[in-house]
């Protein structure tokens, strides 16, 4: 398989997954020889997990229904696998970036209050990035802001055999191949001449969503440049969000403008939680 251009060779290095920020790539992540598999964690739209450990880790590990480009549909507006790579390596090199500026002692950075164009996403984000600096950027026009949320750290992708794909296809619980119709279709289409690619992500436990953190992060995600998919509180464990597919970089062809501008979602969490109450009660 080719190589495409959202991934690069090198080895990654701890949280260090990212680099080149106009054309972000990933690194490679090189312990994929150690991994144990462990248990079925989920499946959607755009591939299945599985978690895995190493003798210090553990690790949710993605695996992609389209390792190329996905033939031509009307209601596919985009490549998961490149989407998920480029926001993963985006986000790790705005971390590296805060280190960088708490190092320093200066961990705020001054953007764009209130974005709205597709140019002022990219400005934003280069700024949180590292990419441009904002010395000259306070006016009352910036608003400082610091990375204050968590994200699921990545560390990095790798290529996997046909037939360990295979061996975990048919581990998975039979019921899942009924609620999640894709995972049928990539089973039944599995080509054991292809080379599947998975990206590597630290393991995060189950826990509950506290509305105020869940917009804090939101809120964040915007202002740093990145549209939203609608919300789903299945792709959040613990205040954090698991599947970077929710996000949508400026980078990509097919910028969509209504994905991008803030979401709301505590009349939604506070409506999940009355329905759970009476649920139990």
């Amino acid at each position: 398989m080719a190589r495409p251009p959202f991934l690069s060779s090198k080895p990654s290095a701890g949280s260090s997954c990212g680099e080149d920020f106009r054309s972000p790539r990933l690194l490679q992540f090189s312990g994929a020889a150690h991994l144990r598999w462990k248990k079925f964690l989920g499946a959607g739209e755009d591939g299945f997990v599985i978690q895995a450990t190493t003798d210090t880790s553990q690790l949710a590990i993605k695996f992609f229904y389209h390792s190329r480009p996905p033939p031509a549909h009307p209601h596919q507006r985009y490549w998961a696998l490149e989407r998920e790579c480029r926001v993963a390596s985006l986000l790790a090199m705005m971390q590296k970036a805060s280190q960088q500026r708490n190092e320093t002692g200066r961990p705020a950075v001054y953007i764009n209050p209130e974005p709205k164009t597709h140019q002022d996403a990219l400005a934003n984000l280069a700024i949180l990035s590292g990419e441009c600096c904002d010395e000259n950027l306070q006016s009352n026009r910036r608003k400082p802001l610091t990375l204050n949320i968590r994200t699921s750290q990545c560390f990095g992708w790798f290529e996997v055999q046909p037939r360990i794909v295979l061996a975990l296809f048919k581990k998975l619980p039979r019921k899942e191949y009924k609620l999640v119709p894709q995972l049928q279709r990539a089973c039944d289409g599995l080509d054991g001449s292809e080379r599947y690619v998975a990206v590597v992500y630290e393991y995060v436990p189950e826990g509950d969503l506290d509305a105020e953190i869940v917009q804090r992060h939101l809120d964040f995600f915007y202002l740093a440049g990145f549209g939203l998919m609608p919300f789903r509180e299945q792709n959040w464990r613990g205040n954090v969000l698991v599947d970077h597919s929710d996000l949508i970089p400026p980078h990509i062809v097919k910028w969509w403008k209504p994905h991008y501008g803030r979401m709301e979602v505590g009349w939604y969490l506070e409506e999940l939680r009355k329905s759970s109450a009476m649920s139990k009660a």
